[in-house]
């Protein structure tokens, strides 16, 4: 279970499937936002954390109230501003994504090639630099 926009800290909903989360549950007070798009950004939010981790999800309160598929897909939700319950059974994790079991290494992995590729292209313009600079 996790709070509010901590659904946006991808890595911290992460460790929770690492340690055998099935079903994420998001509580939140989305209120505060008027009728904003907040609460539909919030929801998109979660629905990126439940395809990448791939434990059963449900976003709740006043915000917008979902059942999130596998897939990231809404299945059922109940509108802004109105109290209901949703009696929809959630599928439960039965594997690990990638990003559930590596986490940002990718992302890690070319931040890294990226500072390599740039220190390599600045060094060899200074090298033509400084070359051209003796041959005058």
């Amino acid at each position: 279970m996790f709070i509010c926009y901590e659904a946006v800290f991808a890595d911290e909903v992460r460790q929770f499937a690492q340690l055998g989360a099935e079903v994420l549950v998001n509580i939140s007070d989305d209120g505060w936002y008027g009728d904003t798009s907040a609460p539909w950004q919030h929801l998109n939010m979660a629905r990126m954390r439940r395809s990448k981790t791939a434990a059963g999800f449900c976003a709740t309160n006043n915000g917008v109230t979902a059942v999130i598929d596998p897939e990231g897909q809404v299945r059922q939700s109940i509108p802004r501003h109105q109290t209901d319950v949703l009696r929809r059974p959630m599928a439960s994790a039965t594997n690990v994504t990638f990003y559930s079991a590596h986490g940002d290494v990718i992302c890690v992995g070319l931040c890294k090639y990226l500072v390599w590729a740039s220190w390599l292209s600045l060094r060899m313009s200074l090298r033509r630099i400084l070359q051209n600079k003796v041959r005058s």
